[in-house]
């Protein structure tokens, strides 16, 4: 496997991220790093005991099992040597200096644009990201985020509905799908996009981990959208490091007793752009996205399509969850009647059954 010899190098105890770009920056590769004797190496400032543990370095039975993972799962070790390494995250501070990767990075893209929020997302939130991340996908925009429960998960869903490229930016190694219910997604985003990953294979999820990785969610897109985040949301993490990095942010507002709001609220209030609409976004970056055309998304159906009992569903329903009794009740319909018209805008894609059967909009 091509540059398996960084993942011997990341094995090794006492390495971390700053001594091994340091110790790339002064030898060169991990090919050369293994031929230095442990004087030599003392010479990178890495420590004695890091230096002796280089070169007296065999491979363990841990590493040729992460490789044996890495292939299994179709996964390779890119680094910031190779041409696809993508150039905004590459000529950000700290950039990591090898990635696990499924699927296809590009050293460039037109336009990226991270989408994050909270775990626990409203209606509302939950429909602002559909609708921003499917309109963005159709009009080229790459979707970056971190695969969590919640608004990231349904940027990427929203992207992919829309035959866009995603990237998915884990917290723990590449071979682990985390969260488990997100294990089919993230082979529909290696085959749409690419899943990614600094941490070596079978590293577990943990709290210190995903501020870390929400730096390479930031640091990989031009920009970063905040739909719904709580006052000490990781979105909000990642939108201040976008801030440092010189990329936009943008946030949706919220109501003001919502507390998935509070965050996203607070950065209208130090600057954030304001996004109602996905033109919002766009007009910041010109031209760089594809025209939408007739045959891409739409903000809005043919309501002519739609029978009279369906355009009466229809309008009721918005962001909010709307529980079927409530329909029984305002339309007058009774309840073995409604659901096989539910179940057919269902099928249409116009709305969307949530938990407790509980009904919103999706177009």
């Amino acid at each position: 496997m091509k540059n398996e010899a960084y993942l011997d190098l990341m094995s090794i105890e006492g390495l971390g991220e700053k001594r091994l770009t340091k110790l790339m920056d002064f030898f060169g590769p991990p090919e050369v790093i293994f031929k230095k004797s442990s004087a030599e190496l003392e010479e990178a400032k890495i420590g004695d005991k890091v230096a002796a543990a280089i070169a007296s370095y065999t491979r363990s039975e841990e590493t040729k099992k992460a490789l044996g993972t890495l292939k299994e799962i179709g996964a390779r070790i890119i680094t910031c040597m190779d041409p696809e390494y993508p150039k905004l995250l590459l000529n950000s501070p700290a950039a990591p200096p090898v990635l696990f990767v499924r699927g296809e990075l590009r050293s460039e893209e037109k336009l990226a644009l991270a989408i994050v929020g909270t775990r626990r997302a409203t209606g509302y939130g939950r429909a602002a990201t559909e609708r921003l991340s499917r309109e963005l996908a159709a009009r080229g925009v790459v979707i970056v985020s971190g695969a969590a429960r919640g608004i990231d998960t349904l940027a990427h869903k929203g992207c992919l509905a829309a035959g866009g490229r995603t990237i998915a930016v884990l917290g723990c190694g590449i071979d682990i799908p985390y969260p488990p219910e997100n294990e089919k997604l993230f082979d529909a985003i290696s085959s749409q996009g690419a899943v990614v990953s600094e941490f070596v294979p079978g590293t577990p999820p943990a709290p210190g981990l995903f501020p870390q990785r929400n730096r390479i969610i930031a640091w990989l897109s031009h920009g970063v959208v905040a739909v719904e985040a709580g006052a000490k949301s990781g979105a909000l993490i990642t939108a201040r490091l976008a801030a440092e990095g010189g990329r936009e942010v943008f946030a949706v507002p919220g109501g003001i007793f919502s507390h998935q709001s509070t965050g996203t609220n607070k950065l209208l209030k130090e600057g954030a752009k304001l996004v109602s609409r996905v033109e919002d976004i766009l007009e910041e970056f010109g031209a760089v996205y594809k025209p939408l055309d007739s045959n891409d998304t739409q903000d809005t159906i043919d309501q002519s399509a739609l029978t009279e009992v369906e355009r009466r569903i229809y309008k009721l329903l918005g962001p909010d969850p709307v529980h079927v009794d409530s329909l029984v009740d305002k339309l007058g319909i009774a309840s073995n009647e409604l659901h096989p018209i539910l179940l057919n805008m269902e099928l249409k894609g116009i709305i969307k059954q949530l938990p407790g059967m509980r009904f919103v909009r999706v177009l």
